[in-house]
């Protein structure tokens, strides 16, 4: 089992200062993998995962995006019951409904090491909500972002920095691939890891970021507070302007 190394001295330090942009236009560039996920078979992994875990200890930061109006408002620290939807791993057994038993919530973690220093989960969490238009758009945004730091260690299943999902027979399109043959892995994993409470993974946008699919699960290692801004708040501002530019997004 290994343990987190992603913290540092405060939250917004270790979420968005340091940050020299490192990327060039090969490397923010999407890779697209030719191989085709096969099916899941669980019969075939191995009975302990804990060699594959990769544990966030209490106090790491992790960033959620999250909107406050129109069809689907949520609470910054509210799990989806309702899937699957279109989403990665979104592990909701089918048909697409409620699902009480089966809850998510998406985020994002400091990645790997970029030109020596983490690549910034306040970076990832944009470049995963924006992707579809490549725009962050905060004066008519109702999207808001709250940063909030583990009340205890999240044990969640490494799908980018171990080799799980060779040894379990996969391969790299499980991150990057189709989402509907994920899900299926997500489902499956689930089911035959009843001790595990997500998935920490590379974002398919930006390979070097990290971002965590937890479960329901993990709700325990949620705090009670965040701090919660609006996508418009000055006080954030030059850091969604520092995630626009490292990701060439637009800022509307």
């Amino acid at each position: 089992m290994r343990t987190s190394t992603w913290r540092s001295a405060t939250v917004r330090c270790r979420l968005s200062s340091g940050c020299r942009r490192v990327a060039t236009r090969e490397s923010s560039r999407i890779s697209r993998v030719s191989e085709r996920l096969p099916d899941p078979d669980p019969g075939t992994w191995p009975d302990d995962p804990d060699p594959w875990i990769r544990v966030l200890d209490r106090g790491t930061p992790v960033v959620r995006i999250h909107p406050t109006a129109g069809p689907y408002p949520a609470r910054w620290n509210a799990f989806r019951s309702w899937g699957p939807t279109n989403s990665r791993f979104d592990h909701h057994p089918g048909p697409t409904g409620d699902h009480p038993d089966h809850r998510i919530l998406y985020g994002s973690v400091n990645g790997v090491l970029v030109g020596g220093t983490a690549y910034p989960g306040f970076v990832t969490a944009h470049a995963e909500y924006y992707q579809s238009t490549r725009t962050i758009a905060p004066g008519p945004s109702a999207d808001w972002i709250a940063i909030f730091t583990l009340a205890r260690p999240l044990r969640l299943l490494d799908l980018g920095d171990s080799d799980w999902v060779t040894v379990a027979g996969g391969n790299g399109a499980i991150t990057s691939g189709p989402r509907d043959r994920a899900r299926l892995w997500a489902q499956a994993i689930h089911r035959r890891y009843p001790d595990v409470q997500g998935l920490v993974y590379p974002s398919s946008v930006v390979p070097a970021g990290r971002a965590v699919a937890l479960w329901e699960r993990a709700t325990p290692a949620l705090p009670r507070r965040a701090e919660t801004f609006a996508l418009s708040d000055p006080a954030i501002r030059p850091m969604v302007e520092n995630a626009a530019r490292r990701l060439n997004y637009r800022l509307a």
